[in-house]
């Protein structure tokens, strides 16, 4: 197929290869790679309480240097798992931060945010893993990277103000998205600390939600879920409007993850 098409400049691409830019399914826009402190391939518990050592500075500074850094290596979409603040400011206000420093650097950033009660230091309670740190950093350890005491009504009251404030048009920032698309095909989800699954409505109907996941031991929450028929204009759950694709997307971003590690025989333990 012949391309015909004029530039201000010409590239010598003798000897190259031209592709599109790279997607990062799983960021955490940190000052520091974990792999500088030699921690590539190896189990987390080996080198993530290393990582809550590092002071807090501006979010807006890490995080641009950590896009920077993702744009220089070909990555202009990355995924960025918010999980541990820089402090000084609230959590929303952080969020905000991290998306100018995206729009500035020029990278598109889906954020995700931070929800966990418990095992903050690795993927077993604290109090297990504690004894294992060193004394004299276990405290600090455990302030900075211990879970945020709030119950899990106070997690999605977070969620949704750092939504809106994404959201909303004044900021210029990416939109946020809480529906997606699985096995059925459409579904709503919602996680809840309730006895029961909530209310969703769709079109104005009532849609049970089922159990998709229930309480248990290590995680006391419920999540539940129902398929969205694909003709639906609105659904809500609790009278919270959820979002809907568009009958024609002009743009479809695909992010995968490689999930756990299994280097030799030494594997992540991901069933926790």
């Amino acid at each position: 197929m012949a391309v015909e098409a004029t530039a201000q400049s010409v590239l010598n691409s003798e000897h190259s290869i031209v592709c599109p830019t790279l997607s990062n399914a799983h960021d955490h826009a940190r000052s520091l790679r974990a792999s500088t402190l030699g921690a590539h391939d190896k189990p987390l518990e080996s080198w993530l309480s290393f990582m809550g050592l590092l002071p807090g500075v501006s979010p807006y500074l890490v995080a641009a240097c950590a896009f920077a850094r993702s744009l220089k290596g070909g990555v202009s979409t990355l995924m960025v798992h918010y999980t541990r603040q820089q402090g000084g400011m609230s959590y929303v206000q952080e969020a905000l931060e991290v998306a100018k420093a995206a729009k500035d650097v020029g990278v598109s950033i889906g954020f995700a945010v931070a929800m966990r009660d418990q095992q903050g230091l690795a993927y077993a309670p604290d109090a297990q893993v504690l004894p294992f740190l060193n004394e004299a950093h276990r405290d600090q350890l455990l302030e900075r990277m211990g879970p945020p005491k709030m119950s899990v009504a106070q997690h999605l009251e977070r969620l949704h103000e750092t939504a809106a404030a994404l959201e909303d048009p004044a900021s210029g920032f990416n939109s946020w998205v809480n529906v997606q698309y699985g096995p059925n095909g459409l579904e709503a989800r919602a996680i809840t600390d309730l006895a029961t699954c909530p209310a969703l409505s769709v079109d104005g109907e009532p849609v049970p939600m089922g159990e998709r996941s229930a309480p248990g031991e290590n995680y006391p929450i419920r999540v539940c879920a129902a398929v969205l028929p694909a003709a639906a204009k609105l659904a809500q759950i609790e009278g919270v409007p959820l979002p809907l694709p568009v009958t024609h997307p002009n743009r479809i971003l695909v992010i995968g993850d490689t999930g756990c590690r299994i280097h030799g025989v030494t594997a992540q333990d991901c069933n926790h």
